[in-house]
């Protein structure tokens, strides 16, 4: 759970009695969660005995409230503001205030600035801890007593007795660095689908099971199996030249043309000799992959991407004796 605080004010989030949120002072702060939905978050109120349940949604004239489930609106976290990604209207505006400092979300306000204010931090929670050399990314191991918390770093150590002023949460996993495009109409000479566009992972069947059989370690793997919703991944393709950028805290893109050896970079810095090809009959693209490390033997993994009937796009993902399916769904 966490409070909105406005980054260039001693402001705070609140809401007004009559249930539309303005900028107040920090006693009056609301206590938001968040819960991902499409790779986009609802915000739903915590603690406030007369609003607890509710959510955040907007009015007709963009003006931002507290509603009930049916009505709520879906958001964004991008750097240091909040965007609305609900159709209509209001979608791709930005939280802003006016003069009275109503909030709004129309970007022809007074944008506003906002940072996460942690209430607490629960056991298994992703964050970032301080260093010397800057922060750096964790999980919550244990709970101290006396209001520290024990961390797991990414080398798999603990960290003991960390205090609340060193953590934080982190920027949202996704959205370090995102890409609007528009999809362009598009017919294979092949046959293949149109597979252009940036994509958000739905769904990911024994995503683990995988991980553990790459033997990435314990850190990487809580890593990727909190994050599936928030994947995303943009796909560019003509014929023969296709590029997908993995979008992330760090963005991989890797390019290639159909029929021909290239080497493909992984997520968790591997290289791998690769080459994919058209299966036009089933309305496929194969992508076999053998991985450059010795210490792996030659390890193979094979990608088949299908689109269904419903405009899902379906990636199969076979190695070591291991399949796992991902669920795509284009922005």
């Amino acid at each position: 759970m966490f409070q909105l605080k406005e980054s260039g004010s001693d402001k705070y989030v609140t809401v007004n009695s009559n249930g539309w949120c303005t900028l107040g002072d920090e006693k009056e702060a609301l206590c938001f969660s968040s819960h991902s939905i499409d790779g986009n978050v609802i915000l739903k109120i915590e603690k406030d005995q007369q609003w607890k349940n509710s959510f955040v949604g907007l009015s007709m004239n963009g003006a931002v409230g507290i509603y009930k489930k049916d009505k709520r609106k879906v958001f964004q976290f991008e750097s240091d503001t909040l965007i609305c990604k609900s159709k209509g209207k209001y979608m791709e505006h930005k939280l802003s205030y006016k003069k009275n400092l109503s909030l709004y979300c129309w970007n022809d306000y007074t944008q506003c600035s906002l940072m996460k204010e942690p209430l607490g931090y629960d056991v298994d929670e992703y964050i970032e801890y301080k260093t010397k050399d800057g922060w750096k990314e964790g999980f919550i191991k244990t709970v101290n007593k006396d209001g520290t918390y024990n961390i797991l770093r990414s080398d798999e150590t603990i960290g003991k007795s960390w205090k609340r002023k060193n953590l934080r949460l982190p920027t949202e996993y996704a959205h370090s660095e995102t890409t609007t495009t528009t999809t362009t109409t598009y017919e294979s000479k092949v046959g293949i689908p149109n597979f252009n566009g940036l994509w958000t992972l739905q769904k990911a069947d024994n995503l683990e099971a995988m991980l553990k059989a790459k033997k990435f370690n314990f850190f990487l793997r809580k890593i990727l199996i909190r994050a599936p919703m928030s994947m995303k991944q943009q796909i560019t393709h003509n014929d023969e030249h296709w590029a997908i950028m993995a979008q992330g805290r760090n963005p991989i893109k890797n390019e290639w043309t159909m029929g021909k050896d290239f080497v493909m970079k992984g997520i968790d810095g591997s290289k791998n000799n690769a080459n994919a090809v058209y299966n036009g009959a089933a309305q496929e693209v194969t992508m076999k992959l053998i991985s450059d490390d010795k210490s792996r033997n030659g390890e193979e993994t094979k990608y088949t991407r299908t689109m269904t009937d419903d405009g899902i796009m379906r990636c199969e993902v076979v190695s070591l004796g291991v399949t796992m399916m991902q669920y795509w769904k284009r922005d």
